[in-house]
């Protein structure tokens, strides 16, 4: 039974010794056949970067206890998110000698699963997502506001060179 493919390995030494990542096996059957048909794969785009929001800086930003997801940092201008009105942190401010964003939407929920942290948005885009699906986010807004946004998502730019 095949459960993961190896897909690389960080090694010091140079040798096949070190850390090895591998894909599991239920994403690349999805991915492959796709693949083969296609010769690529797309993957669904918000267009935000974003970082997971902790306790503690949930209590900094003055957010309701217990706040937790993935804090929006930047926004692809003209993306699916800032289309949707996703708002990114515009500034900091110094609270116990730490830089504290100022704002910013923190992600709590999309389609009704909770967000604890970037890789569960990340996670939940890539395996229950595709271009072109709209989803709904759960967002807590400056000031501890909830709020639902609808977001048409796009398509993740490719790599080129």
């Amino acid at each position: 039974r095949v459960i993961a493919i190896n897909s690389q390995i960080v090694s010091r030494s140079g040798a096949s010794a070190g850390v090895g990542f591998a894909l599991p096996i239920n994403f690349a059957k999805r991915v492959v056949p796709v693949l083969i048909e296609r010769g690529r794969y797309d993957y669904s785009f918000l267009g935000m970067t974003g970082a997971s929001l902790r306790p503690n800086l949930a209590k900094a930003m003055e957010l309701p206890e217990g706040t937790r997801g993935a804090l929006v940092i930047g926004l692809t201008e003209g993306g699916p998110a800032d289309e949707a009105g996703l708002v990114a942190v515009s500034g900091t401010r110094r609270v116990g000698g730490i830089e504290v964003p100022l704002d910013g939407d923190v992600i709590v929920a999309i389609d009704g699963v909770a967000v604890r942290g970037m890789s569960d948005l990340i996670i939940y885009l890539n395996r229950s997502t595709q271009p072109g699906d709209r989803v709904s986010l759960n967002v807590v807004r400056v000031g501890g506001e909830s709020d639902q946004v609808e977001v048409s998502l796009g398509t993740r730019p490719h790599e080129t060179g």
